[in-house]
């Protein structure tokens, strides 16, 4: 996978000719020797973790037909698919639900668990008309935008988006959306496509398992780097 991280991050890649962690940088801060024999294992004993955007009763954009489901719904789906495909690579994907608890308590759930990296997920709606997929992520915690980037490739390659599309947009704790993405290592916040959109409703149906599937191998290749 192409990997190029936004201009303003202060992260480093591995070596691209050994792909091993150059010294001092975070990855190999990061990666233990225990932890490169899980990695080796390319995913084993690892845990994704996926909170469901929004709540039941507060379940988010709807998406137009033919979608006709709500962010709270969609995610839930895609979670489950996750789990399934996640299942047959020796990962883990638990799913985490804010109700009751929150976007902190959801998020807090998941870090008990012991997750390695964190998706949120979500979709987007203003218009009617526009259209693309992005990703958010921190603009300080560490491994994030790196994440962001895999996941970010992975799910345009998946809906066929032209290039990074809307692209992964590094964010504070105070901007809209910085609470979900700030509050551990490794986390991002999806939103694959426009649900007001008729034409994004039909894509959303229609490359769901692929989107779910990019997005195990994105995590998968971002612990393998």
């Amino acid at each position: 996978m192409d990997l190029k991280l936004p201009p303003n991050s202060k992260l480093k890649l591995p070596d691209e000719k050994t792909q091993k962690p150059k010294q001092g940088s975070f990855f190999s801060r990061l990666f233990k020797s225990d932890d490169n024999k899980k990695l080796n294992t390319y995913g084993h004993g690892l845990k994704l973790a996926f909170i469901v955007g929004h709540e039941q009763t507060a379940h988010g954009a709807y998406g137009v037909a033919p979608l006709s489901q709500n962010e709270y719904d969609w995610s839930r789906g895609l979670g489950k698919l996750m789990q399934t495909i996640a299942a047959t690579k020796g990962v883990e994907v638990g799913i985490f639900l804010r109700d009751g608890v929150g976007i902190k308590g959801a998020h807090r759930e998941a870090n008990r668990w012991g997750a390695w990296a964190v998706i949120e997920s979500h979709f987007n709606a203003y218009n009617g008309t526009s259209a693309g997929s992005e990703t958010l992520c921190s603009n300080s915690q560490p491994g994030s935008a790196v994440f962001a980037a895999m996941v970010q490739r992975a799910m345009c390659e998946a809906l066929n988006r032209k290039d990074m599309s809307r692209g992964v947009k590094q964010i504070g704790i105070s901007d809209r959306g910085g609470l979900n993405v700030n509050l551990y290592p490794r986390t991002v916040l999806i939103e694959p496509f426009f649900g007001d959109n008729p034409k994004e409703a039909q894509l959303a149906i229609d490359k769901k398992e692929q989107l779910a599937h990019s997005l195990v191998l994105s995590f998968l290749d971002f612990v393998a780097v």
